[in-house]
């Protein structure tokens, strides 16, 4: 697995003793509560953990830097407390937040301890060092006690992840990579409800805090004289962070955001230009992906990605404009139609730009360029912006909003890459760049509410702009169900005739050279089967005692899962994928005594007499097993004397024939 890591995402090894500042800087961010809001630093705890059990970190090492980052984040919260003092509960009432009400009560009911116990209490966790220091616990007592509570803290977090590290590392090799795709997605999920959860409870503890300290900072004399003698400076500050108007505090925190979102853009972008990694990581997990390709998923998820196409969204667009203008509000409908009509400005110019070819293996037939992928800037410019729209016009909670926005996005950018139309990277620069024609039409709907508040629509407004959005859902729904894009496999050309198979074998006519999911060499094709079909193949071998490797599924996942956590046998596991030009097996066998693998392809390719081309690659110890079982002749098809005829022949064998060594329809690797 440790290998996988290394070859997908970014490794955390990779940046030395720098991973575990990074741990340990989430653990205090976390601890602190104005940061707390925001830093899933638990989260990140565990993942060190698991990390830690691949052998990319020292569990000991990792445990001390997390003690010291949740110990320096308790003292922090605590002298903010301390500090801040008046300033901060007249800015905030304590007891409109509950997790502060439970940390409070918690301290009263167990003094030092609660701060051990708040640890393992969420977003008690930061709130605890802040209730201590508004009862007026002494610094000494407070010091002693938090240090305690670090020590478990990181203990328990780092044993945790370092068991689900365990976990991991038991799945079978071959079920390991869908199964960490599968976690990644729950966890992006878990990680964007828990964050909008903390964010709507705790930002306004936060903004409190940081308006306490800005005071507490302009009473100092110097700062005074400081303001004095530079009130030019001094007056554009306090407009940046101003929070009676939209030009303040509310424009700095999006122009920051838009920022780092076309910083984030360009160090995408670059990556993408200048190192090779990325398309090696692209090409890498398409092949994966293209390996648990199904007819289900590919049916769902074939569903899910007509949402990013012009058809469905103009329906949506046509439903949403209507239903905010009848309602009247003009600050939502320009804040969909700048954040739309810049998505759409920006990825024609992108990809021009760029010009990146599709993917090979792609399920349908789409030929505009491939980065940044237009599905997935949509899926944040224009749904991301309806769920914020949603948002602010108070017809869905901020959680809700942000989770079904993310989840929106998710979908439509995975379906582009599960169905192999768009490369990871494509996607994920669609998102940046939605991103930021989602926060640019914000900004712009914000200047235009602080202008003045619109006025309330009637009732009958209201219930005919309920309508006009409903229609516009229904006929979404209706197109994208009724959509038929035409599939790359329906307008695939008829397969080449290869005359001379043994001539053709090792040229770019019939490569021999099989790949891992790394990129590393394996085991090549060392057989050329002339057959109506793979089918017949596997029957034949079949019947000479191979059996047959189950296909990868999320059943067989989960199913090998078991079978590894258990330690049990599993003697028709699915095999290991390999790759022949980018495409995964389409069969696998073991041999009788389970010694030797044998992945099949069906080349495409075809004998003029109109035999299917199948290769073999076989691992060591299944090569005369392979050459034993195909040179006898199936019966009726020519028996003894189709064999004697096809040994050193260099024309094709006979459909449904194949023989040993020598023979047209064998060739060794070079």
């Amino acid at each position: 697995m440790t290998a996988w890591i290394a070859h997908l995402v970014p490794s955390l090894g990779a940046l030395g003793v720098w991973a575990y500042w990074i741990v340990g800087l989430a653990a205090l961010l976390e601890a602190w509560f104005v940061t707390g809001v925001l830093a899933p630093g638990t989260l990140v705890v565990d993942a060190g953990g698991a990390l830690a059990r691949l052998g990319t970190l020292n569990p000991v090492e990792l445990a001390w830097f997390v003690a010291v980052g949740a110990a320096l984040g308790g003292e922090m919260g605590y002298w903010t407390g301390r500090r801040l003092g008046k300033r901060l509960t007249g800015r905030w009432d304590p007891a409109r937040l509950g997790a502060y009400r439970r940390a409070e009560a918690l301290f009263r009911r167990h003094g030092g301890l609660a701060l051990v116990l708040g640890r393992f209490l969420g977003p008690v966790s930061g709130l605890a060092a802040l209730a201590a220091a508004l009862a007026g616990m002494e610094p000494r007592r407070f010091r002693i006690w938090n240090a305690l509570s670090a020590l478990p803290y990181a203990a328990v977090h780092v044993g945790l992840g370092y068991a689900l590290g365990d976990v991991l590392a038991r799945v079978g090799p071959q079920m390991e990579r869908a199964a960490i795709l599968a976690a990644v997605v729950l966890a992006a999920l878990a990680l964007i409800w828990a964050v909008s959860t903390q964010l709507r409870r705790g930002l306004p503890l936060a903004l409190a805090a940081l308006g306490a300290a800005r005071d507490a900072l302009l009473a100092k004399p110097w700062a005074r004289r400081l303001a004095a003698a530079h009130p030019g400076l001094t007056g554009f500050l306090a407009r940046r962070v101003a929070t009676d108007r939209f030009e303040g505090l509310a424009l700095t925190a999006l122009a920051a955001v838009a920022v780092y979102v076309v910083a984030a853009w360009a160090d995408s972008a670059l990556d993408f230009l200048f190192e090779a990694q990325v398309a090696q990581t692209d090409l890498r997990l398409s092949r994966l992906i293209h390996a648990f390709w199904n007819p289900q998923a590919l049916h769902a998820f074939g569903l899910v990605t007509q949402l990013g196409h012009w058809t469905v969204v103009t329906a949506m667009l046509a439903g949403a404009t209507a239903a905010l203008a009848i309602a009247g509000r003009r600050a939502s409908l320009a804040q969909l139609w700048v954040a739309l009509a810049g998505e759409l400005i920006t990825v024609r110019l992108l990809k021009n730009a760029f010009d990146r070819p599709r993917p090979e293996l792609g399920f349908f037939v789409e030929t505009s360029g491939s980065f940044p992928s237009g599905h997935a800037t949509l899926s944040v410019a224009f749904w991301g912006t309806l769920c914020v729209i949603a948002w602010r016009e108070r017809a869905l909670g901020p959680t809700t909003a942000l989770v079904l926005g993310a989840t929106l996005a998710f979908l439509i950018g995975g379906s582009r890459i599960y169905l192999i139309e768009h490369y990871l990277s494509d996607v994920v620069n669609g998102w940046l760049v939605g991103t930021l024609w989602l926060v640019i039409g914000l900004a712009v709907a914000e200047r235009m509410r602080a202008a003045g508040p619109a006025p309330r629509p009637s009732r009958p407004r209201l219930r005919a702009a309920a309508l006009a959005a409903a229609a516009g859902v229904v006929a979404a729904g209706v197109l994208a169900a009724l959509a038929d894009p035409p599939r790359a496999a329906a307008q695939a050309e008829a397969p080449p005739e290869i005359v001379d198979p043994v001539a053709a074998a090792g040229t770019a006519d019939l490569p021999l050279a099989v790949e891992s999911l790394g990129g590393e060499a394996r085991d090549p094709v060392a057989a050329v089967i002339a057959a109506p079909d793979l089918g017949h193949v596997v029957a034949r071998l079949r019947a000479a005692g191979w059996r047959e490797a189950e296909q990868p599924s999320p059943a067989s996942l989960l199913r090998g899962a078991w079978h590894d956590l258990t330690e049990a046998t599993w003697a028709d596991a699915p095999l290991f994928p390999r790759f022949w030009l980018g495409h995964p097996q389409d069969a696998g066998l073991r041999s009788a005594d389970g010694a030797a693998e044998l992945r099949l392809w069906d080349s495409g390719e075809r004998t003029p007499e109109g035999a299917r081309l199948i290769l073999a690659a076989p691992s060591p110890p299944g090569r005369d097993a392979l050459a034993r079982d195909m040179a006898t002749p199936a019966a009726g098809s020519g028996g003894a004397a189709g064999a004697a005829e096809g040994a050193g022949a260099t024309a094709p064998c006979p459909v449904g024939i194949a023989v040993a060594d020598g023979a047209a329809c064998y060739i060794p690797a070079p």
